[in-house]
């Protein structure tokens, strides 16, 4: 079995605390003898591992190329490299325990016990929930044709004054985490939120860290990896994964 062996300049040990893709790298490396399929689609990656577990990251729209046989080592600076260490890092570590409950965000925690809730990339169904249960969030997206976006150029503002954030896991390849986390309060709840979701106890170690929040997909992998090449999104494949928190 081939394993990629990082060695890091002074520039990634400075980043690595802050960056859980460097986190990852450092402590399981990368083993591209492991893949079985990498599939990309307007909205997702799918990594297919030759074991069965199956991990994905959004995309947000990054550019890819057809051919992944160059991804033998992958670039931690580069978007699209780590759009595909997330989704491999997911496929190998989110299957580590076994998950005897599966639960929406909003089913576990009492949120209207907070004052602020801040919420970092746009998650419709559960807008919707906070919506109909009347609590009020703000919220900020790169996508700022979505309502009731406010401005980026406010975000940590806002986060600062916050005593919870929902937070997107595409956070993790686009390198905005660190700072996020980071603008948080110290007395604040930071959720982790999303099938991009790393699902491991070292995501712990960052400030505020709460609960994470992800899914996997134990079955019809085949059927979900066609989904993401042809350009399906979380409401589509997402039906046949399982939410789960840790």
């Amino acid at each position: 079995m081939h394993t990629i062996t990082y060695r890091y300049n002074s520039y990634f040990w400075l980043m690595k605390v802050s960056d859980p893709i460097l986190f990852c790298l450092q402590k399981y490396g990368f083993k591209p003898d492991l893949i079985e399929t990498v599939a990309v689609g307007e909205k997702y990656l799918a990594c297919l591992l030759k074991n069965g577990q199956l991990g994905v990251c959004a995309t947000l729209r990054s550019n890819f190329s057809d051919n992944f046989s160059h991804l033998v080592r992958p670039d931690p600076r580069k978007a699209s490299d780590r759009i595909l260490l997330n989704a491999y890092f997911n496929a190998l570590l989110n299957y580590d325990r076994k998950y005897t409950d599966y639960k929406d965000i909003f089913d576990f925690i009492p949120f209207k016990k907070y004052r602020r809730i801040v919420m970092v990339g746009y998650f419709a169904s559960l807008i919707t929930k906070f919506k109909d249960a009347g609590i009020h969030l703000d919220i900020f997206d790169l996508n700022k044709q979505h309502p009731d976006v406010i401005s980026m150029n406010d975000q940590i503002e806002f986060i600062s004054k916050a005593d919870a954030m929902i937070l997107t896991s595409t956070t993790l390849f686009n390198r905005s985490f660190g700072d996020l986390v980071q603008a948080s309060r110290k007395d604040s709840d930071v959720f982790m939120l999303g099938p991009s979701t790393i699902l491991n106890p070292f995501m712990y170690q960052y400030p505020n860290v709460s609960k994470i929040f992800g899914m996997i997909f134990p079955q019809n992998q085949e059927l979900i990896i066609n989904m993401v090449k042809e350009g399906h999104g979380t409401p589509s494949f997402g039906k046949l994964g399982h939410k789960v928190y840790l």
